[in-house]
């Protein structure tokens, strides 16, 4: 029987994956600068930058839209949607 610690890192390497809600905190100026948004995520919110966004066209995400943000396996964060307000 495994080690409790190697259970649980199992249990969470087989867990599925959810996108983390949250808002749009700060407008970015251009695509090379990351994303401030808060998350509303695991029963908390946090703010994070993200650096993996892409706008839609001329279109930037504005402070108050609403934000899909995924965790890569290795731990950066990216955003795999986001909405107007």
């Amino acid at each position: 029987m495994p080690e409790p610690n190697e259970a649980a890192l199992d249990r969470q390497q087989t867990a599925p994956v959810r996108p983390m809600e949250g808002t749009v905190d700060v407008a970015p100026a251009d695509p090379d600068t990351l994303l401030v948004v808060t998350l509303n995520a695991y029963g908390r919110r946090r703010t994070h930058e993200v650096p993996g966004w892409a706008p839609r066209g001329a279109t930037d995400p504005a402070p108050g839209d609403t934000v899909w943000v995924q965790r890569a396996d290795s731990g950066k964060l990216f955003v795999l949607a986001w909405h107007p307000a």
